[in-house]
């Protein structure tokens, strides 16, 4: 019995800590959107293997760009880092990228920049594996009671 409560307290903290990244990201993401941009240019372009399974890809992007007369360079595609998908995906965004294109700063701190807004499923899957590890818990706790 006490192992079962703590699958369910472990369970119902793997909830918690799922809703907080989702709610984080989602955070981020909604503060980064009203960024200024500027026009940067591409200097490398590809897509890397995310595992070493080889089966989820990410885009693979360097760029440089100007803020107040400092160059930066950079290499985060999407706000809240990397995002997977299949091999032929993440070319099509690689792919897709102009160039030159515009590079959304952080205005209190230019090194921080990224190019596209992160995709809307990373948030979902977050807040979804928070809902099933909850009612995960709620079923554990409901085996317990008599």
């Amino acid at each position: 019995m006490i192992s079962q409560i703590l699958i369910a307290v472990l369970t119902f903290a793997g909830s918690a800590a799922a809703f907080w990244i989702s709610i984080r990201l989602r955070s981020d993401s909604k503060k980064s959107r009203n960024w200024p941009t500027v026009w940067g240019k591409i200097i490398e372009r590809g897509v890397e293997p995310m595992q070493t399974d080889g089966r989820s890809f990410t885009p693979r992007v360097q760029y440089v760009y100007t803020v107040g007369g400092t160059e930066y360079d950079g290499q985060q595609v999407y706000r809240t880092g990397r995002a997977g998908s299949l091999k032929q995906a993440a070319q099509r965004v690689v792919d897709g990228l102009p160039d030159p294109i515009p590079v959304h700063y952080d205005p209190d701190n230019p090194k921080e920049a990224f190019l596209l807004a992160s995709p809307s499923r990373v948030f979902w899957i977050a807040a979804a594996f928070g809902a099933c590890a909850f009612v995960w818990g709620l079923a554990q706790i409901a085996a317990i009671l008599p």
